[in-house]
């Protein structure tokens, strides 16, 4: 992982301590080597309002402006719409970072936090 994957916010592993922390403007890029990304699991996906599809092995996130965010955990795939409008398709190797997830929520500015 590199600083030019991460926003101030975005939640990564701190090897050192084996706990999660936020990255804020205060830390220095000596820090990052101890960061390991955090993948997204179903738990992480509940207690942030996914809504679990029993038809497919993916999880949905709406809201009121049309935003649609989908995560399939078996595909590992993230797929964000903006009603019709596909604004990000992305395909990983291993699993989906949660930092990933944070990134594009911003990027598409969609007023949402990611919980852990």
């Amino acid at each position: 992982m590199t600083t030019t994957e991460l926003m101030i916010g975005n939640w990564v592993l701190d090897t050192r301590t084996n706990k999660p922390l936020r990255v804020n403007p205060f830390m220095s890029e000596l820090e990052v080597p101890t960061w390991k990304p955090i993948p997204i699991t179903h738990e992480i996906l509940e207690k942030n309002g996914f809504k679990k599809n029993y038809c497919l092995p993916t999880y949905k996130w709406q809201n009121l402006r049309n935003y649609t965010i989908t995560i399939d955990l078996e595909d590992k795939c993230i797929v964000i719409n903006h009603g019709y409008l596909r604004l990000v398709y992305t395909a990983f190797s291993d699993y989906i970072p949660v930092h990933y997830l944070q990134n594009y929520i911003t990027l598409c500015q969609i007023n949402k936090k990611i919980i852990l």
